[in-house]
């Protein structure tokens, strides 16, 4: 997140915790901090990570978008879903 005062710049945080607000926590009832640190931590793991679609991310879940993801060493990465060359190491895929 970006400093105070920058809120153009949280744009992706902003989202994502609007979501989770929207999505769990307006909805449920919760019995103290624990159930709802225990099921707005399982909304986000099972929900917004497995299941919901993202556009950032094609069209996919954060799950599957980062299966297409292969590791080409200790600091760069490649998408295999690319037609052009890699940044990083010029490889075509």
């Amino acid at each position: 997140m970006a400093d105070a005062g920058c809120s153009w710049r949280n744009g992706y945080a902003e989202r994502v915790i609007r979501t989770v607000k929207e999505e769990e926590v307006y909805l449920s009832e919760y019995m103290d901090f624990d159930d709802a640190y225990a099921r707005i931590g399982a909304f986000i793991e099972d929900v917004y990570y497995r299941k919901r679609i993202h556009s950032a991310l094609g069209y996919r879940t954060s799950e599957e978008f980062e299966k297409g993801i292969t590791i080409v060493s200790k600091t760069s990465f490649c998408t295999l879903a690319s037609e052009r060359p890699c940044h990083t190491c010029r490889t075509t895929y």
